[in-house]
């Protein structure tokens, strides 16, 4: 009897040190992943504006990596699911961004500079997609839920921007060795992975698609339609927001560190909204929240555009690391109760390409035209007017319509 309860406990002590180990290796994952994109995106495009490039030029530029996730992704997504081995094909993506983003430096004119963005994002944007597909099977034993993981993702962005500023004021270059070392680094978590193999079970590839999104639907639920374009537009906004706010804090004075320092204090901003998700969802609809999170986002655009201090602008951006993580995630909360189960996937893809795709090429694209001839501070004020007046009309429509959005 003794014996059988100590092997009961061995059994038990086991599970748990699995699955510690697992959510730990995840959670390194996801801060190594967000630790190379504050490296890389918060500087890029003070990085071009010191190369020469126009605003229409950085808004071509930063519209490379929409493009990519959109037209290349896909391709490693099929290529992934058709051979099984998702670890393998993640490691040598993960491998190729590492070394392309090395070659930034080298390359001095918008073609070239062109040539290397497309390089480098047609294997950066596919590594959270994959790893999500990842985590999820590997989650779905442990009890523990995206959300336990995906945090070290917003601590890891946090530390790295807190550290990075000072370096690349220094030097630019130490964008592209932190951003390259944080790539490697993340290669060898995914290596202390076990890889599943081409014996996966079918059930667990539909469970693994479900939970992340895996096709594109034409909805005809005017609710799914409309949370989707307040998505675009929420999306558009912070596409131009963040792609010109390291050129216009240099245009205001300030430095590389100061634009580490406010990407830090965005990234602390969603940390209170994983805890508050679940408190104010109790007690206001999903819809509700949407809308007053979406109407801050634009808040935040108007006072960075009149901004004149440092002390004006973190606070625009802690708004806005709460506000964003917000939209981000009842966006996410509303599909999933709208549709039915079997379409939850698509409805979750669908956003992606949305706010992926078409929000974030609109909001570099258009964003690069409008400061190119009226400024960056007229372009955040403008977006943020726009949106506001968008939420407005959404709100009328939703109280008089005749279909009410819950």
């Amino acid at each position: 009897m003794i014996k059988r309860n100590r092997t009961k406990n061995g059994h038990k002590n086991k599970a748990y040190n699995w699955r510690s180990r697992v959510i730990l290796q995840l959670l390194c994952f996801y801060a190594l992943i967000y630790i190379a994109e504050a490296f890389f995106v918060p500087y890029i495009t003070a990085y071009y504006k010191l190369q020469g490039m126009t605003p229409l030029e950085i808004g071509i530029l930063s519209s490379i990596g929409p493009i990519c996730a959109i037209v290349v992704q896909p391709f490693w997504a099929i290529k992934s699911d058709r051979s099984g081995k998702r670890l393998t094909l993640l490691r040598k993506i993960i491998f190729m961004a590492a070394v392309s983003v090395m070659f930034f430096p080298v390359a001095k004119s918008f073609s070239s500079i062109l040539f290397f963005n497309i390089l480098f994002f047609s294997f950066q944007t596919s590594i959270v997609p994959l790893g999500n597909t990842m985590s999820a099977s590997k989650l779905w034993n442990t009890g523990y839920d995206f959300s336990r993981v995906r945090v070290g993702g917003t601590l890891g962005y946090a530390f790295a921007a807190a550290i990075s500023g000072p370096l690349v004021e220094h030097n630019q270059h130490w964008i592209f060795i932190l951003t390259g070392a944080a790539y490697l680094l993340l290669l060898f978590v995914t290596l202390t992975l076990k890889e599943k193999g081409s014996n996966e079970s079918s059930s667990e590839l539909v469970r693994a698609q479900r939970y992340y999104g895996s096709g594109n639907l034409l909805f005809d639920s005017r609710n799914v339609i409309v949370v989707l374009i307040i998505a675009c537009a929420t999306q558009i906004l912070v596409s131009c927001y963040s792609s010109f706010f390291g050129p216009y804090l240099v245009e205001l004075g300030f430095h590389e560190a100061d634009i580490g320092r406010a990407m830090m204090i965005s990234a602390i901003g969603e940390l209170p909204a994983y805890f508050i998700m679940n408190k104010i969802g109790d007690r206001f609809s999903t819809f509700s929240i949407l809308i007053a999170a979406s109407v801050v986002l634009a808040v935040r655009n108007v006072m960075l555009s009149v901004a004149s201090d440092f002390w004006m602008i973190s606070a625009a951006q802690l708004l806005g690391g709460i506000a964003y993580m917000l939209v981000y995630y009842n966006c996410v909360v509303f599909l999933s109760k709208e549709m039915p189960e079997e379409l939850r996937g698509r409805a979750q893809s669908a956003l992606v390409v949305v706010q992926v795709g078409v929000g974030s090429i609109v909001g570099n694209i258009f964003g690069g035209l409008f400061v190119e001839r009226r400024g960056i501070a007229f372009t955040y004020q403008i977006f943020g007017e726009m949106l506001l007046a968008l939420l407005i009309i959404i709100v009328l429509l939703k109280r008089f319509g005749k279909e009410k959005i819950e």
